[in-house]
């Protein structure tokens, strides 16, 4: 092929870096920015529950991935009508 190039992945390296320890803290990063958005958007009537709101990274299968969520205590913004953690991480891919 005149002026044409190759590209082989070596598809075990890429799978090792779903596991890295900076993937990790690369998604873990993104979780926070997540978080940070959502916190702002909850519904606040004392505003503990929205200042619960916080990532978490962990790992399955399919690498690493970051949760974010409230504490144990205020599961009850689970039911809120404001939906705000889908537009938490919208606005946060604008960034």
């Amino acid at each position: 092929m005149a002026g044409g190039f190759r590209l082989e992945l070596d598809q075990d390296a890429i799978d090792d870096l779903a596991y890295d320890a900076a993937a990790v803290e690369l998604v873990l990063e993104a979780g926070d920015a997540v978080a940070k958005i959502a916190r702002r958007l909850a519904p606040k009537r004392t505003g503990a529950g929205a200042a619960s709101i916080h990532a978490r990274a962990s790992k399955d299968a399919d690498g690493a991935y970051a949760e974010v969520s409230w504490d144990k205590a205020h599961e009850y913004m689970r039911f809120s009508n404001s939906h705000f953690l889908e537009p938490a991480l919208r606005e946060a891919r604008l960034d």
